[in-house]
């Protein structure tokens, strides 16, 4: 009796599963925003995008500028095959337990493109950015940016400032990726 109701419990779990599935299948929502983004000038952003699940997702990346118009950056997209374009909206498909990666170029433009990344999917995944700017000395500067899924009213950001040389910086990128204005209080 005992093993009859864990194999029913089993049964009880996939078809949750695959109704979980079946429902993020049909419309493509948001999994996540990279609040900061950027390419030229020798800057470029690497966005890395992880599945960790058994069923591929279809997904959306929207660049937008710090306005909020769309951002058309040059890019690679290592995928099968992968792709090089220019463009504000990238749509492609994330394998089952597979990443894709999308680099902004790093053009030797003056002109550094900057904003934010909003991400859509047809099954809930994670990821993360990177961005660095190599300089003429070989110096490269580099920082990274997660992939936020949950939108908090507070943030509450420690940081270190006491740099023996004085040559280190902490800085903050914020996005938002709502339609109406936010406040801001810094304390």
């Amino acid at each position: 009796k005992a093993a009859s109701m864990k194999s029913a419990q089993r049964i009880v779990l996939l078809l949750l599963v695959l109704a979980a599935t079946s429902v993020w299948a049909q419309t493509p929502t948001r999994v996540g925003v990279l609040p900061h983004i950027t390419g030229g000038a020798g800057w470029s952003t690497t966005i890395v995008l992880i599945n960790p699940y058994l069923t591929t997702s279809n997904f959306t990346v929207n660049f937008y500028a710090d306005n909020g118009t769309p951002l058309s950056l040059p890019v690679v997209v290592t995928g099968q095959p992968s792709q090089t374009m220019t463009a504000s909206t990238i749509t492609e498909t994330l394998p089952a337990k597979g990443t894709v990666s999308i680099t902004t170029t790093n053009s030797a433009s003056s002109t550094v493109l900057q904003g934010w990344a909003d991400v859509l999917g047809t099954v809930p995944f994670n990821g993360f950015a990177y961005f660095q700017q190599a300089e003429p000395d070989g110096t490269i500067s580099m920082g990274t940016v997660p992939f936020e899924t949950v939108y908090q009213a507070t943030l509450m950001l420690p940081f270190d400032n006491t740099s023996a040389n004085g040559n280190l910086l902490t800085a903050i990128a914020l996005a938002n990726p709502a339609s109406t204005g936010a406040l801001l209080n810094v304390k």
